[in-house]
């Protein structure tokens, strides 16, 4: 399977996807906030991959967008994604045949799927549940034990702040918990921290926007 990072090109993803829609950063007209969101979603990439098998079973949560599809699709040899809204994904699996992945248009809160699955990844996801037992409660019924959950958050620290002000964006309504919030609430409920990595990183240094990190669930 292919291990490096895909990124699809900026002309695929006008043609294929909905760049106006506010899940899309990856096709923002600002260069700089395209590079971050592809970064997030690189270091991730190789985080997971050097600790899942070659064979595991992956499931995208909330991953609609379809940003992610192709590099994982191309590294593991069954993916599935679950979102209210997959028409971006779709277009992109279409786009580039990978006919190793499964798309579930459902809610997750209603989604039965009998399977379990030995990676998660939600990224830039979990911040927006104000209930933040929703998503504990999926991932315990559909990531095995000892299954690797990756993340990616925002800190919504003073520099996120300042990135805001820059592209001129207000905070979205329904962010409402933080990088460190959430990571505390995994790990108090047994999720072990494997790695993490702040984004983005600048040559040596990390300007802390966005934390990147790979857990593994209790056995």
């Amino acid at each position: 399977m292919r291990t490096e990072f895909v990124k699809i090109p900026p002309s695929v993803l006008a043609r294929v996807t909905d760049v106006h829609h506010e899940r899309n950063m990856y096709a923002h007209p600002n260069p700089l906030a395209r590079a971050i969101f592809w970064q997030r979603l690189a270091v991730g990439f190789r985080l997971l991959s050097r600790r899942a098998s070659a064979q595991a079973k992956l499931l995208d949560f909330g991953g609609g967008s379809g940003a992610f599809l192709p590099a994982l699709a191309r590294r593991f040899p069954e993916v599935s994604i679950v979102d209210k809204d997959i028409d971006d994904a779709r277009r992109v699996a279409s786009h580039y045949a990978l006919d190793n992945v499964r798309l579930c248009e459902f809610d997750v809160t209603n989604w039965e799927d009998p399977q379990l699955y030995d990676a998660v990844v939600a990224m830039d996801v979990l911040e927006h549940f104000a209930d933040m037992s929703v998503p504990q409660r999926f991932f315990a019924k559909h990531l095995k034990r000892d299954g690797l959950l990756l993340v990616s958050l925002p800190t919504e620290n003073a520099l996120y702040e300042l990135g805001r002000i820059v592209l001129r964006k207000s905070k979205p309504a329904d962010h409402y918990h933080p990088a460190s919030e959430l990571v505390r609430c995994y790990r108090d409920r047994g999720y072990s921290l494997l790695a993490h990595r702040y984004v983005p990183r600048l040559g040596p240094c990390a300007l802390p926007l966005f934390y990147v990190g790979l857990f593994r669930k209790a056995v």
